[in-house]
């Protein structure tokens, strides 16, 4: 699949992540729980400009990023194929570390 500028900009939506405006593209930024876990840009050229990169940046398939462009996938979807994949912490490895700060 080809990503476009409206990929780009569906996939920050869903993810419910920042965007901050700049030059010659706006900054996406995705955070889990204040921490930045993905960035990526959108090109502010035209709508057929390629964004083949999110995939690598969100550090997903292509697949499974056509599937959060096209609604199969959601935020907390997103989250748990980091887990499985061991780059973002578990739920009961989060609860472990705030257990212990709170001791």
């Amino acid at each position: 699949m080809r990503f476009t500028k409206l990929h780009a900009k569906t996939i920050a939506q869903k993810l419910d992540a920042e965007i901050k405006k700049g030059g010659n593209h706006d900054s996406v930024i995705v955070r889990h729980e204040g921490q930045t876990i993905a960035r990526y840009g959108i090109r502010r050229a035209s709508h057929e400009t390629g964004h083949a990169y999110i995939p690598k940046q969100l550090q997903i398939s292509n697949g499974e990023t056509e599937s959060l462009a096209n609604c199969s996938l959601d935020r907390n979807g997103y989250f748990t194929l980091l887990r499985k994949k061991g780059l973002l912490a578990s739920v009961k490895e989060e609860n472990q570390k705030e257990n212990k700060r709170g001791k």
